[in-house]
């Protein structure tokens, strides 16, 4: 019989031991790290107001297929968040969600609320938690675990994401109810690179044969967030590639059937410390 060269059994025991260092890190010791991996406990606390400006795109696979692209913005403070992206087409002329601290508005293109909005409409602890837009806003839960009532994160060992190992994290609060969120951190650099949302609605009997929601399957919704392409904005270090993508597969207001819709927003330019008031941070 063969044996493996020493070198290859250190290896293996080195990459064993690193295994294992993972699965065992505490959620204190991530959180600390991941804070790190974004700026210095001052350039956090500095950053009271972040904005950024880009390229933005819609593509939809299922459901129907079309690609949109224009420009696209996001804003935030601890307590608020926007996003918009402008498309250059008369029958879908924008995507734009806000939040302003104590309601959640959502754009209206062709008089009624797109996917995203009603997913977000749906399941408000992502708006209300400060979890949309991950590190990217200064409304990020995982800055300050104080400011989302009974916010609990639970540690679930490493998956590949993209290629890429990380732990995943199991979130949850006091609004988030039977929606499941998972977070996902680079182990390598304690970066937040991925937050996915599910939820399912159980089969449901309508009043009569012919009520429309009647359904004899479960509903399943998800929500994929993905953050890449980190670079120095300021003082901090963010994703400049934030995509998000739904995939539905039931029936809501805006859509009946399978969908999927992915929207990415490319930074190019960071802005802190701006004078932003509670009127940007709502859709009209």
């Amino acid at each position: 019989m063969k044996h493996l060269p020493t070198a290859v059994v250190l290896l293996l025991l080195l990459s064993l031991q690193l295994f294992s260092q993972a699965e065992k890190i505490s959620i204190d010791d991530l959180l600390s790290k991941h804070r790190a991996s974004i700026g210095t406990s001052d350039a956090l606390a500095g950053a009271t107001s972040r904005a950024m400006h880009g390229t933005g795109s819609l593509e939809s696979k299922i459901g129907s297929a079309f690609l949109l692209q224009g420009e696209g913005q996001f804003a935030s403070t601890p307590k608020m968040v926007v996003f918009a992206l402008a498309f250059q087409n008369p029958v879908y002329p924008y995507e734009k969600v806000a939040f302003d601290g104590q309601n959640a508005s959502y754009g209206l293109p062709s008089g009624k609320t797109t996917i995203l909005g009603n997913y977000l409409k749906a399941q408000g602890a992502i708006l209300k938690d400060g979890l949309f837009g991950g590190s990217l806003s200064a409304a990020w839960p995982l800055l300050d675990m104080t400011s989302v009532p009974k916010a609990k994160l639970e540690m679930a060992g490493t998956t590949k994401i993209n290629g890429i190992t990380c732990y995943k994290v199991k979130y949850s609060s006091s609004r988030t109810g039977p929606m499941k969120v998972t977070m996902y951190f680079d182990t390598a650099t304690f970066r937040h690179v991925r937050t996915e949302y599910h939820y399912e609605i159980e089969p449901r009997i309508g009043t009569s044969p012919t009520d429309v929601r009647s359904s004899s399957r479960v509903e399943q919704y998800d929500m994929i967030e993905d953050f890449s392409d980190f670079k120095q904005g300021g003082k901090l270090t963010l994703p400049t590639t934030y995509k998000i993508t739904v995939n539905t597969e039931g029936q809501i207001e805006s859509a009946k059937g399978a969908v999927l819709r992915t929207w990415t927003f490319n930074i190019d330019q960071f802005y802190f410390d701006e004078k932003l008031t509670p009127e940007m941070f709502r859709v009209s």
